[in-house]
């Protein structure tokens, strides 16, 4: 989840004119981008945008993608008055939808590692349970039942136990 999450920065010209360019802005002025979040995966996800410095507007900051679908939101980015090149960034945190989308975004809002932490804990306690139910506890032993016996003895339970 983590992987492709983080800040997409955008270098921009603050300029007296207007450009057929996308990155060049009359000073004062605003461009408005379209920002997708495409899920190829086959679990739901969740992508909070935020904008990550100023002079950036961001529409709907959660977007929630099923799979193979694409969501979108649009990034309006302003140019200051003063003329010359500045960056803008916009992150962006994206999560596999294993609990309700409002409590992945809850916790989003507490640090974006809280939602890691709670999604990964409800992920090891599904394939823990889902081990105990298949395997059960038997492998794991904490005495050992074979105390004081001979290793040939051993072997022969062994075999038997198989055989």
């Amino acid at each position: 989840m983590v992987i492709p999450s983080g800040t997409n920065d955008i270098t921009i010209v603050s300029s007296q004119t207007p450009s057929s360019s996308p990155t060049v802005i009359e000073r004062g002025g605003s461009v408005e981008y379209t920002y997708n979040f495409t899920n190829d995966g086959f679990i739901p996800r969740i992508a909070t945008v935020n904008a990550a410095s100023t002079g950036v507007d961001v529409a709907q900051s959660s977007l929630v993608a099923d799979r193979g679908e694409t969501a979108s939101t649009t990034v309006t980015i302003h140019a200051p008055e003063e003329t010359g090149a500045y960056v803008r960034s916009v992150s962006e945190w994206q999560y596999v939808q294993f609990l309700p989308a409002a409590v992945i975004l809850s916790l989003h809002a507490i640090h974006p590692f809280v939602a890691v932490a709670a999604i990964d804990a409800v992920i090891i306690v599904a394939v823990t349970t889902v081990y105990v139910i298949a395997v059960g506890l038997e492998p794991f032993r904490f005495r050992d039942r074979d105390r004081d016996v001979s290793f040939i003895d051993g072997l022969r339970r062994k075999l038997r136990k198989w055989l």
